[in-house]
C-alpha cells in the first residue's frame, strides 16, 4: 500500500546555507535573509481535509494489471464501460469478440473455423493442388495446342464409349427380337446357325445363367454353370468355380457402342440355309462379295432392259435362213405326203 503525504512546512536552513540565520534550531525567520517561494504541491482527490486544516491521506488501492490477452477470453472489466458507451443499442455495432476474432485472423463465425480447423486446412490444401494442376495444364496447351487437342478429342471419345455402353436390359431385348425374327421365317430357309446360338442364349436366359458384366468401356455377358440362386455344393465352394482361363469358352456376346457384336454377326443373312449347299462342289459352297456385287453382273443385268438393234446384213441372213428353214418344212411335208399315197 502507499500513502499521500500533504505539503511539508517550510523549514528553516541549515548551519551551512549562505541564508542561514543563528546557529541551531528553528527560529524565527531573518528578514535580512530572502526566501524563495516553494511551488504548491498539487493535493490528489484522495486527501480528504480534516476541521482544523490539516489534511489526513487515505490509501489508494494497487492499479489494475492487465490480464493476458487470449483468442476467445472475455474483456477485461475496464473495457465493458467502454465497449458499453461504444455499443449503446447493444446490437448496432459487431461485439468484442468478432472483432477480436477478426483481428486475429480466426474468420468469420462458423466458416472461419472450419476453415482454420485440421479437415479444412487439409481440403484447402487439396483445392490449392487442383489449381495449380489445372493452371499447369492450360499453360501446357496453350504451347501445344495440336496435342490438347487430341487429348481432348480422346477423352470425350472415351467419354462416349463409356456412355454408350449397353446394359443388361439392352441384350435381354435383343435376344428377344432375335427369336422373334427367325420365327417368322419357315425352318427350311431360316440360317441353322442364327438358330441354334438364339436358342442357346433363351435356354441360359431361362434358366438364370447369363452373367452381364460391366468394364467400363465395354460389356460383356457370359454363362455360369449354375444360377444365381443356386444353393448346391458346387455352386457355393470357391474352389470349385470356373477359373479365368476358361472365360473366352463361356463368352457369348460383347457389347460396345450401343450394340451387341456377336448376335449381330450370327443374325446376318439368317434367311439363307447354308445347308442346302451341302451337295455342291467346294468351290462353289462359298461365295464372295465380289461374286454378289461385280460389275460384270450388274453390266448384264442392265443389258436384257436395252432394244435389241439389227444391221441390214444381218436382217438379211436372218431372212435367208428364215427362207432356207421354210422350204426344208414344206419338202418334209410334201415328202410324208407322196409317201401315204
Amino acid at each position: 500500500k502507499r500513502t499521500v503525504v500533504g505539503p511539508d512546512p517550510p523549514r528553516s536552513p541549515g548551519p551551512g546555507s549562505p541564508r542561514s540565520g543563528p546557529a541551531s534550531g528553528p527560529g524565527p525567520p531573518n528578514p535580512s535573509v530572502p526566501v524563495l517561494p516553494v511551488p504548491p504541491v498539487p493535493v490528489p482527490a484522495d486527501v480528504v481535509p480534516r476541521s482544523n486544516g490539516s489534511a489526513r491521506s487515505v490509501p489508494l488501492p494497487p492499479p489494475p494489471r492487465p490480464a493476458p490477452r487470449r483468442c476467445g477470453s472475455p474483456p477485461p472489466q475496464w473495457f465493458r464501460p467502454v465497449r458499453h458507451r461504444l455499443r449503446p443499442g447493444g446490437s448496432r455495432f459487431r461485439s468484442w469478440r468478432r472483432r477480436r476474432r477478426r483481428g486475429a485472423g480466426g474468420g468469420r463465425g462458423l466458416w472461419g473455423r472450419l476453415t482454420e480447423s485440421r479437415i479444412g486446412r487439409w481440403w484447402r490444401a487439396l483445392l490449392q493442388d487442383y489449381a495449380a494442376a489445372t493452371r499447369e495444364t492450360a499453360l501446357g496447351a496453350r504451347r501445344r495446342p495440336a496435342a490438347a487437342a487430341a487429348s481432348l478429342a480422346a477423352l470425350a471419345g472415351a467419354a462416349a464409349c463409356a456412355a454408350a455402353v449397353p446394359g443388361a436390359e439392352s441384350f435381354e431385348a435383343a435376344t428377344v427380337e432375335a427369336a422373334g425374327t427367325l420365327l417368322l421365317l419357315s425352318p427350311g430357309t431360316r440360317s441353322p446357325a442364327a438358330d441354334r446360338h438364339v436358342q442357346r442364349l433363351l435356354r441360359r436366359r431361362e434358366a438364370g445363367r447369363l452373367r452381364y458384366r460391366n468394364l467400363l468401356f465395354v460389356a460383356v455377358v457370359y454363362e455360369a454353370p449354375h444360377a444365381a440362386d443356386a444353393a448346391l455344393y458346387p455352386a457355393l465352394c470357391r474352389h470349385l468355380r470356373p477359373r479365368w482361363r476358361e472365360l473366352p469358352g463361356r463368352l457369348l456376346d460383347v457389347g460396345f457402342w450401343g450394340r451387341w457384336w456377336v448376335l449381330a454377326a450370327r443374325l446376318r443373312d439368317c434367311d439363307v440355309n447354308e445347308e442346302e449347299f451341302g451337295e455342291l462342289p467346294a468351290r462353289l459352297r462359298r461365295l464372295d462379295p465380289h461374286h454378289l456385287r461385280s460389275h460384270r453382273n450388274e453390266s448384264q443385268f442392265l443389258e436384257k432392259f436395252r432394244p435389241v438393234v439389227l444391221s441390214p446384213e444381218e436382217i438379211r441372213r436372218a431372212e435367208s435362213e428364215e427362207d432356207a428353214l421354210g422350204r426344208a418344212a414344206g419338202a418334209r411335208h410334201g415328202g410324208g405326203a407322196a409317201g401315204e399315197a
